[in-house]
């Protein structure tokens, strides 16, 4: 989550849980639907660089099904919440959020994200 930027349901993983998991468990938690571990299909993997000493792996997957009605359950993390077409995205936008949306069009699977941005 960063401040004032669209985003994506994200999270961590938790021990013993796997990304899927994981997802279906953040969806719950940050909006409020349930979703099918076997309903969600890979979209792509992204290795970003935060600063000097720090990198994350984000997995991003797709849903075409859920259950329940999609509301904030985190008001002091989010303060809003919309659908938006492929071809007509918000901005500010995350960065690799914004790839990764990208990816659904391209089929891209893998992209590395700000590896250039600290000069060594």
């Amino acid at each position: 989550m960063l401040p004032q930027q669209w985003d994506l349901i994200s999270g961590h993983v938790e021990a013993a849980e796997s990304v899927r998991q994981a997802i279906v468990r953040e969806a719950k938690e940050e909006i409020g639907i349930e979703l099918d571990v076997d309903d969600l299909d890979f979209v792509l993997l992204s290795h970003n660089r935060i600063n000097r000493d720090t990198t994350y792996y984000n997995i991003f997957f797709t849903s075409q099904r859920f259950q329940g009605q999609p509301h904030i359950l985190e008001p002091e993390k989010h303060d809003a919440l919309d659908w938006f077409p492929l071809d007509d995205l918000p901005s500010p936008l995350v960065k690799d959020r914004k790839l990764a949306l990208e990816a659904l069009r391209t089929g891209q699977t893998y992209v590395e994200v700000d590896f250039d941005a600290y000069g060594d």
